[in-house]
C-alpha cells in the first residue's frame, strides 16, 4: 500500500512539473526579444526540466529508482535555486512597500478610488449661456 501511495505522489508531481514547464514554456515564447535574452533562455531551461519532469513520470509508471532519483534531485535544485530570486523579489517589495501603498496626502491630487462623491452644481452655480435662443 505505502509503495502505491507513494507511486502516485510521485506521478502527481512529475505531471503537475511537466504541464507548469510546458505551459511556462509556451508563454516565455510569447514575450518580446529582450536585450538579455532572459525569456529565450528560461525557455530552455523549461525544456530541459521537461526531459527531467518526463524522467519522474517514466520513473514512476515503470518503477525505476534511477529515473525517479534524478527528477527528485531535480525538484531540490531547482527549489533552491527558484528560492534566491523570490527572497530578492521579497525583498525588494518589502523595501518598496511604503512608497506603494502610501496614503495621498493634501499636496498630491487624490486618486480615482479615493475621489469625494460627485454633486451636482446648483442653478446658481451654472454659467450664463454664450448666446441667447429666441
Amino acid at each position: 500500500m505505502a509503495l502505491t501511495k507513494a507511486r502516485t505522489i510521485t506521478l502527481v508531481v512529475a505531471v503537475a512539473t511537466l504541464t507548469s514547464n510546458t505551459l511556462s514554456s509556451i508563454l516565455f515564447h510569447q514575450l518580446p526579444d529582450d536585450p538579455y535574452h532572459l525569456a529565450s533562455n528560461f525557455g530552455f531551461y523549461l525544456h530541459f526540466a521537461n526531459i527531467l519532469s518526463v524522467f519522474g513520470f517514466i520513473g514512476a509508471l515503470r518503477q525505476h529508482a534511477l529515473s525517479i532519483s534524478i527528477f527528485a534531485n531535480y525538484l531540490l535544485l531547482d527549489t533552491i535555486l527558484c528560492a534566491i530570486p523570490r527572497f530578492l523579489i521579497l525583498t525588494l517589495l518589502n523595501d518598496l512597500s511604503p512608497t506603494i501603498c502610501e496614503s495621498p496626502t493634501q499636496d498630491t491630487p487624490a486618486s480615482p478610488l479615493h475621489n469625494p462623491p460627485f454633486t451636482p452644481p446648483s442653478s446658481s452655480s451654472l454659467p450664463l449661456p454664450l448666446f441667447s435662443t429666441p
